[in-house]
Order: C-alpha cells, then structure tokens, then sequence
C-alpha cells in the first residue's frame, strides 16, 4: 500500500478505536469514583493492547510502529495522549457549558479525535505539524475563552456587590479635577477634586468636590423645584432653571450653617440622558462652569474601565 495511504488508514483505525475506547474509560472512570480503580487499569491495559495490534497492522506508516520493541511505546504515548485529550475536551464542555456530552454519538465521536490527534504527531511530518498546529489552537483557543467566561462571572459578582445595575456606571473629566478614590466609575457616586499641584487644601471637606450619580428615572418641573440633596448638605429653598432642553441648573442655600463651616450654598445640575438622569452636585465653591462640564461630559463607563475600577475596589479575579 502506498505509504501515504498507510498514514490515513492507521489514523483511521486509531480514531475508531478511540471512539470505542471513549465509553470504556467514562465508565471506568464512573467506576474508580465509586471505589473500583483497577476498572481503569484495565480498561488502560486493553487500550494499550488494541494499540499495538493497530500499529502492527499499520507498521510501516509511523517510525515507531515499524520495530516491534518501540510499538508499545507508540501504544502508550497514544493512549496517554487521546485519555488527556478525553480530560480536556471534558473539562471544557462543562466549563464552557456545551450541549456536546448529551448525544452519544457525538461523544464517542469526538471522543476518538484526540486518539487521532496524537497517532499524527508521531506518524509523518505532513501529519504532525497540522496535528500539532491543530492542538495548540484549539486548547490555546479553549483555555483563553474559559478564563474570559470565568473573568466574566467573577466581575458579575463583583457588580452584584456594588448594588449598582451596569447601565449606571458612567465615569467623567473635569478639567484640573481627577476621581477621589482609585474608582473612575460612578459606583454610585464618582467624587472628583482639584488635582492642581501645589493647591492650598479647601477649608473643610467637600468644599472643593464635585460628586456625580446616574439614576433611572424622568425629571418634572416639581421635581426641579424639590429639595435640594447633594453629599454635602441639602438646601429647602431651591431656584431651578432649564438652560437648554435636558439641562437644568439647582441652586440653594443651607438652611443652617453647618458644623463644619461653609460656603452654605449649593448647586446641581441635571443631565437628562434617555431614561437615566445624570447628575453634577457641588458647593457655590465650585465654579459652576465646572460643574456644568462634569455632567455634560459624563458616559457611560466602557467594560474596560468597570473592569479596572472594580479590579481597584476588589481585587482582580483569579485564574481557575
């Protein structure tokens, strides 16, 4: 037979086998979980076995098949390759949560590619450089998809503790301002202050930040005139004007000089974006142009900035 011809039957016959082979070792693997492992010896013995007797018939397609002292090794290497091969391929379907383990058919005939994959490796080059292009992509491609998936479900629980729905996680760029913490989301709130060098500290807490939040929700002319609520202090006596439509500017004074000293007014504006509402609050320390760009340039975060912000707050996940 033509060598070339040779190669594919032995390829062939192995990935037949290997499919057999792919119900024996589940269930000898079920069985060792259930305190019977000499069922996987076995099932190894007779893998090996029904090896060599392949490589035999195919000696002359692989160097290691064509002696019979290294045909064994030939088994073995096959073997230990298609049972890892059948670890992986099991370990990411569940990971990856692939419909692949519920038709039999496919399992057992995926199950002997793996076989396959390692029986090229060793046969000619014209097979094992694909096979091992082929191998390296694919587990390559697996493990990146499963650490992302993984990634993903950690930050999904990162954001389940912030209390913060995605779609409300905007970030902002005061000009001279930067976040006062290491997050650069609104989570719920983004505080902003003065990051001139140099700059004398302001005469209490608050005096000189700017704090923006996004919430749900639509803005009435009642609502415009409601108290005024920001981190600092509220004010009663509210005056609001719309300086374009969607934009409106609060303004109010403290009703009682608090403990920490002032300035006593207060100032916000309201950003109407969609169903969202941003909103810019500070003192009448704040210059109002800058409160104003702090709410016009507020967006919505990208995922790399959630992911950052919450890698600051939490940690990054860990690799599984």
């Amino acid at each position: 037979m033509v060598r070339w011809k040779l190669v594919l039957v032995q390829l062939a016959g192995v990935w037949v086998f290997g499919s057999v082979l792919t119900g024996m070792l589940v269930m000898a693997f079920v069985m060792a979980l259930f305190g019977a492992p000499l069922a996987g010896l076995a099932v190894a013995v007779l893998g090996v076995g029904g090896l060599v007797f392949a490589g035999t018939v195919t000696a002359d397609a692989s160097p290691l098949t064509r002696a019979r002292g290294t045909r064994v090794l030939w088994a073995v290497l096959v073997f230990a390759g298609g049972a890892a091969g059948l670890g992986f391929g099991a370990y990411a379907n569940s990971a990856l949560r692939l419909p692949l383990g519920e038709n039999d058919l496919v399992v057992a005939a995926l199950g002997g590619l793996p076989f396959a994959l390692a029986a090229a490796l060793l046969a000619v080059w014209w097979t094992a450089v694909p096979a091992l292009l082929a191998v390296v992509a694919v587990v390559g491609s697996a493990v990146t998809v499963i650490d992302d998936r993984n990634d993903a479900t950690a930050y999904a629980g990162h954001l389940e503790r912030l209390g913060v729905p995605r779609e409300l996680l905007f970030t902002t760029r005061v000009t001279g301002h930067r976040p006062e913490t290491v997050s650069v989301i609104t989570a719920p709130a983004l505080t902003l202050r003065p990051a001139t060098a140099g700059a004398p500290p302001a005469a209490y807490y608050g005096a000189d930040s700017i704090t923006v939040r996004v919430e749900r929700g639509t803005f009435s002319p009642a609502g415009c005139r409601a108290r005024l609520v920001t981190a600092v202090g509220e004010a009663r006596r509210t005056s609001c004007a719309e300086e374009r439509p969607g934009l409106w500017h609060r303004t109010g004074a403290m009703d009682k000089k608090p403990k920490w000293g002032c300035p006593c007014g207060l100032r916000e504006y309201v950003l109407r974006r969609g169903p969202l509402l941003v909103r810019a609050s500070a003192t009448d320390g704040v210059a109002a142009g800058l409160v104003r760009e702090a709410v016009l340039n507020a967006r919505p975060a990208t995922e790399t900035e959630v992911r950052a912000a919450l890698d600051a707050m939490y940690g990054p996940p860990g690799r599984r």
